[in-house]
């Protein structure tokens, strides 16, 4: 009997997980926030990570760490990019912004995004899609740069809004 049971089990196929990196050639880390005159648009230049699913196109498990590289941080205007990585990042003593995965739920995930060593849970909205042979997923939050002890990157006269809206757009490539 304890052969048959041992047999049956083992032909109950196991739930594999999917652990993959990004794919930094088709993906993105964008940010936007509003300002005196226009909003302004940025982009991380250079990031890593690894995010493992049950499931890549239906997960009900996700887990993982992205890290940004604070100083590829650029909004396309030179004076402000100093300002920001410098003054209101300090990227010598905090070279690096990670996000955590702790948890998802329903197309949520949610996970600790530390800035300048101050760490707040943030949800980020997740939707995936499949495009040819791959999936990609993009997750939205929102945070206040304010709550990170960041200081104010406004310039001149263009002060700039406290609410931040992050954009993470990822192709996953297989390890």
């Amino acid at each position: 009997m304890a052969v048959a049971a041992t047999l049956f089990f083992s032909l109950i196929p196991v739930a594999e997980s999917y652990k993959a990196r990004i794919d930094g050639e088709h993906s993105s880390i964008t940010f936007e926030l509003g300002s005196t005159w226009h909003t302004i648009y940025g982009t991380a230049n250079e990031y890593s990570g690894e995010i493992v699913f049950d499931d890549p196109l239906s997960p009900t498990e996700v887990t993982g760490k992205i890290e940004i590289k604070a100083d590829s941080l650029a909004t396309g205007l030179d004076m402000r990019d100093e300002k920001l990585r410098s003054h209101s990042l300090d990227v010598k003593t905090y070279p690096l912004i990670t996000y955590t995965i702790t948890q998802y739920r329903a197309g949520e995930m949610l996970g600790e995004l530390m800035i300048k060593n101050v760490t707040k849970l943030v949800p980020l909205k997740l939707t995936s899609v499949k495009k040819g042979g791959h999936i990609e997923h993009t997750a939205i939050a929102h945070i206040d740069w304010s709550d990170y002890n960041v200081k104010d990157p406004s310039i001149f006269i263009a002060t700039v809004d406290k609410k931040v809206t992050i954009k993470v757009t990822v192709r996953l490539a297989s390890d």
